[in-house]
């Protein structure tokens, strides 16, 4: 289903679906993580049938860009830093996967008074870029962060960058339960508002999450925001494209920047334009949150996907592998880091309770990988006292 030069699908019930991508942007298996193009792809085609494949080029598809880095820091120059924290993320999904853009992206956030997002990023730049200058500065700036928190005026921060997130319900404290931290992103571009029954659906599916694996997510502080599209969000990642596949920001089903999970309710209707489609069904508004709460969970417990434990019993699941799914699994079957998080990010959000044919695939391709995620995640649990 990947091309080198054509991608995109197209569902009889839709105008036009192009592909979602996992990790919305070349970074290291830190601070982002989201559903994988393939997983998104397959289960719009295994949930929504009959389909059609449309070949769209991506050189088409593709726009000159900026130097959105170069752009952030000149905004951080000028006290820009909400701006100049989205030029950075902007910077990272067109490929500048360097310790410098996650560093000022760090400290952007760390302007603007979102201590726990610029926390997470300084981890991500010294877990991930140890042998890097940056990562001096980070490890330095991290033991600031306390200090810098304290001394704000009436220990009030900076109004964070999701303020303008509703919740579902009325404000709730930091130490809500993960049930109620489902907040809703509020429609741009005269998009519809999201759905009450969607929202609705997802809060289901948080709520129906394993006992021990709902601690995990609640203790690890994890929000879900359920948006219209990620533009609605994002606004000025619009026109962004993913570097290899050429598809848009608004073909996404969601993302999970670390923690923070975003669940899509509507794909874009054109390449780079702000015009949505109709809901997506049900099932596969499900399939995405249990998938992004998995990329969630693996944040929460440090990364298992890359324990050599789980490298090795992947590797040997891909060893046993008959290749009778192959174009269903292709992604997951990658000998290689990239395909080992796919692989737990399917595994884990099927031990959630996503029921699809996929996850049926994953599981009887996978055992060890399966059963060893099982056993990790009640461990990891014990140790942290749930």
């Amino acid at each position: 289903m990947v091309m080198d030069e054509y991608y995109a699908v197209k569902l009889r019930s839709s105008r036009l679906l192009t592909t979602h991508m996992k990790n919305i942007i070349p970074i290291p298996n830190c601070s982002i993580a989201a559903s994988s193009i393939m997983l998104n792809v397959l289960l719009s085609l295994l949930l929504t049938p009959p389909f059609a494949i449309i070949l769209v080029s991506q050189a088409a598809l593709a726009a000159d860009k900026p130097d959105y880095f170069e752009l952030a820091q000149q905004q951080f120059e000028k006290d820009q830093f909400q701006s100049a924290a989205e030029s950075s993320r902007l910077a990272i999904y067109s490929k500048n996967n360097s310790p410098a853009v996650w560093l000022l992206l760090a400290r952007s956030y760390q302007k603007m008074g979102e201590i726990t997002a610029s926390r997470q990023t300084y981890e991500c730049v010294c877990k991930h870029f140890p042998n890097s200058p940056e990562k001096a500065i980070a490890a330095t700036e991290l033991e600031k962060l306390p200090k810098i928190a304290a001394v704000k005026p009436n220990n009030q921060l900076a109004q964070p960058r999701s303020s303008s997130v509703k919740p579902t319900e009325s404000a709730q404290p930091a130490a809500s339960p993960l049930k109620d931290r489902v907040y809703v992103v509020p429609p741009r571009f005269a998009h519809a508002p999201v759905s009450a029954s969607t929202v609705t659906l997802v809060k289901e599916v948080v709520a129906s999450v394993p006992e021990q694996i709902y601690k995990i997510l609640d203790q690890g502080q994890v929000k879900v925001f359920v948006t219209p599209n990620l533009i609605d969000k994002f606004p000025d990642a619009i026109h962004a494209t993913h570097p290899t596949l050429g598809t848009y920001f608004s073909a996404e089903f969601g993302r999970a920047y670390d923690r923070d999970v975003y669940v899509c309710e509507r794909l874009g209707a054109e390449p780079g334009g702000t015009e949505l489609q109709p809901p997506m069904i049900p099932q596969l508004i499900k399939a995405t949150t249990y998938t992004m709460l998995a990329h969630a969970l693996n944040s929460c417990l440090e990364l298992p996907s890359n324990d050599e434990q789980f490298l090795r019993l992947h590797r040997q699941d891909i060893a046993d592998y008959d290749g009778s799914d192959n174009d269903l699994l292709k992604l997951y079957v990658q000998n290689n880091q990239s395909g080992a998080s796919e692989t737990f990010a399917g595994l884990a959000s099927s031990i959630m309770g996503n029921d699809c044919t996929l996850t049926h695939k994953l599981d009887r391709a996978f055992p060890r990988s399966r059963a060893w995620i099982q056993a990790r995640v009640s461990i990891l649990a014990k140790q942290k006292g749930l």
